[in-house]
């Protein structure tokens, strides 16, 4: 799956939890809550190897690259130094520094987002055990009882929708990035020697 594919897919998670959330909120009838808690339990199962793709790219590869970038400008700016004498200047150097710098935020988001995602996950993970964990209710349940199982299905619900938000956001960032990444590699100038 794409990043963008893993965007709409913990969009889409999170309302179908908002969705299940609502039914637990608006129903106090036994039988329909346990309905409700073994939908939750069977779609727990999927949680986490939804969002199992860490988004992708090694920041140590990136940064690499950015190191390269900024040496290759440094060079640009010695040789037209040593061409023109002082006077001289390298144009597209500011765009290799500009590069550099791109790469350098591409590899942050990378990091960041490794970490929110594997928060997101973590969370995913536990709501997937609270889930499991869910007492049943039976049809002649109190309505204490069945007002409890409830309020716990809630739990669930949004410690998962807090689990996709934190992959969904993980996801997003690195794919802003990329995009940014991708326009000032697009606009990058050709460097020319010039007085």
């Amino acid at each position: 799956m794409s990043l963008g594919e893993l965007v709409d897919l913990c969009e889409h998670r999170i309302d179908e939890l908002s969705r299940r959330r609502q039914g637990f909120e608006h129903l106090d009838v036994p039988e329909y809550v346990e309905i409700l808690v073994g939908d939750l339990r069977v779609a727990a199962s999927d949680w986490e190897p939804a969002v199992g793709h860490l988004p992708g790219g090694s920041p140590a590869e990136v940064r690499g690259r950015a190191r390269a970038v900024r040496d290759a400008a440094t060079s640009l700016r010695t040789m037209g130094t040593a061409l023109r004498g002082r006077a001289g200047t390298v144009s597209g150097t500011r765009g290799l520094d500009a590069v550099a710098d791109t790469f350098d935020g591409y590899a942050a988001a990378l990091e960041s987002g490794r970490t929110l995602h594997t928060t997101g996950v973590a969370r995913l993970r536990v709501a997937r055990h609270l889930a499991a964990g869910l007492s049943s209710v039976g049809g002649s349940a109190e309505p204490d009882e069945v007002d409890a199982l409830s309020r716990s299905a809630i739990a669930v619900v949004d410690a998962a929708c807090a689990g996709y938000a934190a992959c969904r956001d993980a996801y997003q960032a690195v794919l802003d990035a990329e995009e940014v990444l991708r326009r000032a590699l697009a606009h990058l100038p050709g460097a020319q020697v010039t007085r």
